[in-house]
């Protein structure tokens, strides 16, 4: 094979791979709280203003991996046993684009239509449709009340259930996180798209988790980045050729 062949396919053969490879997107976004700390990008090493500021109540970050639908987190609390007598909460979603948070989360549903129910003891959850604010609890309003929703405890009553499934917890830096749980299956989110908003706080609201999806790639954006691409290769054949 010339070299100039193996040159022009290269650039096609990497965004094969790349289009085929799970890889798990960091899509943690600022939680609108202000900042408490000294770690990066709002959320690494930081707390709840006016919180305890310490690794122990950091939750750090939301991941995502959209080919398989599955939802991870990462940080410094231990969402298995919690800390300091305060237990993990359960995962809220919002499909709608209209979930408010931060000093803007005044509501105690605040925009969410989904939520999975954590059983975090268990390694379970199970996901419902969440249509107001009766099965919910609020984290304690004397800490950091624009934290909620903290917990479900509805139990599916006058819900709908569109999921369930298995997670998986590790305390071995996986994913360089002193804590990290994984294997949260969001493919019940297909029928709207896969674009989201996710949030998660602990009892006390000490600090609280948000995430979003952000939109794919357009097809033309993709094909704008191969033409360039195959302009690349042809210059570096004509250099060749110079040769």
């Amino acid at each position: 094979m010339q070299k100039w062949f193996k040159i022009l396919i290269l650039p096609f053969l990497i965004l094969f791979l790349l289009a085929g490879t799970a890889m798990a997107v960091n899509i943690t976004i600022y939680d609108g709280r202000g900042y408490n700390g000294t770690g990066i990008g709002f959320e690494m090493g930081e707390t709840e203003p006016g919180m305890i500021n310490s690794l122990d109540w950091d939750l750090q970050a939301f991941l995502y991996e959209g080919t398989t639908s599955t939802l991870s987190m990462g940080g410094g609390y231990h969402f298995i046993d919690g800390f300091g007598g305060m237990e993990s909460g359960d995962i809220f979603f919002d499909v709608t684009g209209d979930a408010t948070y931060g000093t803007e989360g005044v509501s105690l549903q605040n925009g969410y239509d989904f939520v999975m129910d954590v059983n975090w003891s268990g390694g379970s959850y199970h996901i419902y449709t969440l249509s107001n604010a009766d099965n919910l609890v609020d984290v304690i309003n004397y800490n950091s009340p624009y934290s909620s929703p903290w917990q479900y405890i509805g139990g599916g009553a006058g819900e709908t259930e569109v999921g369930s499934g298995n997670f998986s917890f590790f305390n071995d830096g996986t994913g360089g996180y002193r804590y990290y749980v994984t294997g949260f299956d969001l493919s019940f989110l297909n029928t709207y798209g896969n674009e989201f908003t996710a949030h998660f706080t602990m009892e006390c609201g000490n600090d609280n988790l948000m995430g979003s999806t952000a939109p794919v790639p357009e097809p033309t954006t993709m094909l704008l980045l191969g033409t360039g691409l195959l302009g690349l290769a042809g210059v570096t054949r004509r250099n060749i050729h110079k040769k």
